[in-house]
């Protein structure tokens, strides 16, 4: 499989898993997503434009594109679907989500 053909099922697949989740829950905490694209996209631009990180590949014609817009927002507003009132496992269920993301 090409590194295209990843960069965009990273990009596309996590919103079709929408579809499992109920629509007055997906209006619900689609601010939270919002709000977690908007965070990241700052880190994100703030450290290629203090050159902390390059990308090597990116999603043609789009750069950086890829998670930012597909895997944190969904998987963001997951994790509060799951975690709503439960602090302790949200802050357990983010750790080991940024570690995946640190990781891969």
């Amino acid at each position: 499989m090409s590194n295209q053909m990843i960069l965009w099922s990273i990009f596309i697949v996590p919103w079709f898993t929408l579809f499992l989740m109920k629509k007055e829950d997906v209006k619900r905490y689609m601010p939270v997503g919002l709000f977690a694209i908007f965070t990241s996209a700052l880190i994100l631009e703030a450290g290629v434009s203090l050159e902390w990180w390059k990308y090597n590949e990116t999603a043609f014609p789009l750069q950086n594109i890829s998670y930012l817009y597909g895997a944190i927002p969904v998987a963001t507003m997951w994790i509060i679907k799951f975690t709503y009132g439960r602090f302790w496992l949200f802050v357990v269920a983010d750790f080991l989500l940024n570690l995946l993301y640190f990781c891969v």
